[in-house]
């Protein structure tokens, strides 16, 4: 573990002042931890480097910004944004997108009320659904579309048993389709056929 050598406000004073030794420090004692976030999430070193890099800018807007108050620790602050990057970065990447969505009877690609030939614009859809569900939800969502068995699921998500796997999957399933319905994208699509 990285030792912390500035506390909360002496990272934000150097944010507001750009103090690059201060800043550096920062990056230095985050990376790490971001870095094993992003890839248990399925991203790679390169992609935990974008994470870091694109929410140090976000935190930078908002630490910049008149009136800024700090509410809890600069560590839970900063992570809230790392992971928000980091959704935003795995299912809005084009090498996402791209890849082969092969979705079984077991995901209910049918209740969802799309076709598993899906076209680029429901494609798309469903990726902006996604990344607003729960990061549980799609790593179930995902680990079941690489036909990972449930039990397998419970034990690597730690939740318990298969059957947890099922419920869960069933609610995020359910949410993610409630989130479809109301894309205004789909309600396009629906009112043009």
């Amino acid at each position: 573990m990285y030792k912390k050598r500035w506390s909360d406000q002496q990272y934000i004073d150097a944010i507001c002042t750009n103090k690059g030794k201060i800043i550096d420090s920062f990056y230095e004692e985050k990376f790490r931890s971001i870095k094993n976030f992003v890839i248990s999430c399925g991203g790679t070193y390169e992609d935990a480097k974008d994470v870091m890099q694109e929410s140090m800018m976000r935190l930078f807007d908002r630490v910049r910004k008149e009136n800024f108050t700090l509410k809890g620790k600069l560590d839970n602050y900063f992570f809230i944004i790392c992971r928000n990057t980091t959704n935003e970065k795995m299912y809005h990447e084009k090498r996402f997108r791209n890849s082969t969505l092969q979705m079984d009877s077991s995901l209910g690609a049918d209740d969802i009320g799309m076709n598993p030939t899906l076209d680029e614009q429901r494609l798309n859809i469903l990726w902006d659904c996604l990344a607003e569900l729960r990061l549980i939800c799609r790593q179930i969502i995902d680990m079941r579309i690489q036909d990972m068995p449930h039990a397998e699921i419970a034990k690597k998500l730690k939740l318990g048993n298969a059957s947890i796997v099922r419920r869960r999957k069933h609610t995020c399933l359910e949410n993610l389709r409630l989130l479809i319905k109301k894309h205004s994208a789909y309600k396009n699509l629906n009112n043009d056929g």
